[in-house]
């Protein structure tokens, strides 16, 4: 994991002189328990020709971690008679105090990282030009984003379980919906072996012959054909009308065929009900067609060895039902 380096720089400097510094910074300023390796905090201060602090005798860093009390616990100092001082096991400080140049108090905490977040605060520890103590303060915030990463690790962990659960629902609703289709395909299947006569696969369609005894509406068969996947055949060839011939012909029961086909318009004007296109082959039995909207039936009649006839749709079919070929493309 990439460490977080943030540093913030708090610069004191009196503006009379501009010569006498107190530099505070954290490296880095927002840590992560568990994550983040190491944590420095480093106190300078640069001796100058600022007379508000002549005399340099101590540089403390203490840290105000319970906002509720806002009292300083001080963590380490430097002075000039003990050198340096420590009131934690796991830090390590570095420190010296230096009147003629630069003076300074390093702090550093190695992992296992205890509680480190907090307001930090160094003092610069000392005496004015008439003799009096005086104290330079700076402060600088180090952030510990774990509580944070420890919400967002249980959204994390909620969001996961919801999915879960989303995913558990998802694969029920297939598993009912896959149950469903399988069902309704049984029962459709059952219906169509019921209901039809089925071909053999011709030129990436097969062919559904109505086998009851129907009192034949047009819409309601090519509704019919629809319900199963397909529509009235439309014989668009000679070799097309050569193959539903020889597959009618195993069904003694069959004269009278209903096909796609109807007038559109005017007389003569003939169409495929379900694409809407003009007819693409005819085989007009001998006297046929009669040039008569009335006559609108497209029907194949064994009489006429199975060529077309247009016939009343509603002619008597007491005697001789007139029966109908789906085509389901497949």
């Amino acid at each position: 994991m990439m460490e977080l380096f943030l540093v913030l720089i708090y610069l004191f400097c009196h503006q009379i002189y501009s010569v006498q510094c107190l530099l505070l910074t954290t490296s880095p300023r927002v840590i992560l328990q568990d994550a983040t390796d190491k944590l420095v905090v480093n106190c300078t201060y640069d001796t100058g020709s600022d007379q508000s602090l002549t005399s340099l005798t101590s540089l403390t860093v203490s840290r105000m971690s319970n906002l509720s009390s806002f009292q300083y616990q001080v963590l380490s100092s430097v002075d000039s008679f003990t050198g340096v001082t420590t009131s934690q096991e796991n830090l390590t400080s570095a420190g010296l105090i230096d009147n003629a140049g630069q003076s300074y108090l390093t702090l550093t905490w190695k992992n296992p990282l205890t509680i480190t977040q907090g307001d930090y605060k160094c003092d610069a520890i000392g005496l004015n030009s008439a003799g009096q103590p005086l104290t330079l303060s700076l402060t600088v915030n180090v952030t510990d984003v774990s509580s944070e990463i420890d919400l967002l690790k249980a959204e994390i962990v909620h969001l996961r379980n919801t999915i879960g659960y989303l995913e558990t629902q998802v694969q029920t609703l297939f598993r009912n919906t896959s149950s469903f289709v399988s069902t309704w395909s049984e029962r459709m299947n059952g219906a169509q072996k019921t209901l039809f006569e089925t071909s053999e696969i011709y030129n990436g369609s097969q062919y559904y012959l109505y086998k009851d005894s129907p009192s034949l509406i047009p819409m309601v068969a090519e509704a019919t054909c629809q319900i199963y996947g397909g529509h009235l055949a439309e014989l668009q060839t000679s070799d097309e009308y050569d193959y539903v011939i020889s597959f009618i012909e195993n069904f003694s029961w069959v004269r009278f065929l209903l096909v796609g086909g109807s007038q559109y318009g005017e007389a003569g004007n003939w169409v495929y009900p379900y694409s809407n296109e003009s007819l693409q082959y005819f085989r007009w039995a001998e006297a046929f067609p009669f040039y008569s909207m009335a006559h609108d039936c497209l029907i194949l009649w064994d009489v006429y060895n199975w060529n077309m006839t247009n016939q009343l749709c509603t002619m008597d079919q007491s005697q001789w039902p007139i029966y109908y070929l789906c085509e389901v493309e497949i």
